[in-house]
């Protein structure tokens, strides 16, 4: 019976260690981060993400997935995406947008931002969409005069000047294409 309880309880020992070992693969023999279930470490090498396409993924996919799509990918090829949860979404670069090339400019002594779109076509259309319901506004609102109450659903607010946080485009579809200190609080209403 010593021999039974002992064999259980070694075992269980050997269990709870296995099960919270980490694992380290290197050239160095370093150990792993603690804090980590896998740590790679190499001076020249890199990990080679699974390369699939996008119509090929598993159907119930666990949250934080993460894969490198080569064909059909929603939101372009040759890209990073991970699952969330919910749906897969692309990983953004560093580079910041895509088909776009930002660069600054300064013109006698004013300095601004420029996008211009990245496509072999000779004349191309620059669309800024919201997203569901989202209006398009030339500043933030934050319930001051300087970025002035939220907009209405499907409005457009471009002025850049108010002298209070009303004077917005707050109807639905309502529309503010410039000037200062005007307001546009009627569904599709202008100003």
């Amino acid at each position: 019976m010593r021999k039974k309880l002992l064999f259980v309880v070694l075992f269980l020992f050997a269990f709870q260690i296995i099960e919270a070992q980490n694992v380290a693969i290197n050239n160095d023999g370093s150990e792993p981060d603690p804090s980590a279930a896998l740590d790679v470490k190499a001076s020249d090498k890199g990990v080679l993400i699974p390369r699939v396409d996008f119509n090929n993924l598993p159907v119930t996919p666990p949250t934080g997935l993460l894969v490198y799509v080569t064909a059909n990918g929603p939101d372009g090829n040759d890209a990073f995406y991970y699952y969330d949860g919910t749906q897969w979404q692309k990983l953004s670069g560093a580079d910041g947008l895509v088909n776009f090339t930002e660069s600054n400019f300064t013109y006698d002594s004013k300095t601004g931002v420029k996008l211009t779109p990245d496509n072999a076509e000779s004349n191309v259309d620059f669309v800024i969409q919201p997203k569901g319901t989202g209006a398009i506004i030339a500043q933030q609102p934050d319930g001051t005069t300087a970025g002035g109450n939220l907009r209405g659903n499907l409005a457009v607010d471009l002025q850049l000047i108010r002298l209070d946080a009303t004077q917005v485009a707050s109807g639905i579809g309502a529309a503010i294409l410039g000037g200062g200190n005007n307001t546009a609080s009627g569904a599709v209403s202008t100003a």
